[in-house]
């Protein structure tokens, strides 16, 4: 069984130069359950099934974790793909946690 794929809230980018998006619009991240290539390589298998490109994937650095920035439409076609929906405060305590080492991988 693959490992999950999580997508968090959707929440208004502040918008910049260095930001995928313009302020304003709403975006969410389609993120791995962990850094491991299992859950990376899942991450890729959901994130190509519902259109999105490899060259939009942002690794793990200089990201934070493995992830797709996504707009709103595209979260709705990652939860009927099979995406975990999460908070963000739930997404960054799994992340934390992994970091950790209290969850297993």
């Amino acid at each position: 069984m693959s490992p999950p794929v999580y997508v968090d809230t959707l929440e208004a980018s502040p918008g910049s130069k260095t930001r995928t998006f313009r302020a304003g619009t709403l975006y969410c991240h389609l993120t791995a359950a962990d850094t491991s290539p299992e859950a990376v390589d899942a991450l890729h298998v959901l994130a190509q099934s519902i259109g999105l490109r490899r060259a939009w994937f942002q690794a793990a650095p200089p990201a934070s974790w493995p992830h797709y920035d996504l707009v709103a439409s595209k979260r709705a076609v990652a939860l009927a793909a099979g995406a975990v929906s999460e908070t963000r405060a739930e997404g960054g305590a799994r992340r934390m946690a992994v970091r950790k080492g209290m969850v297993t991988k």
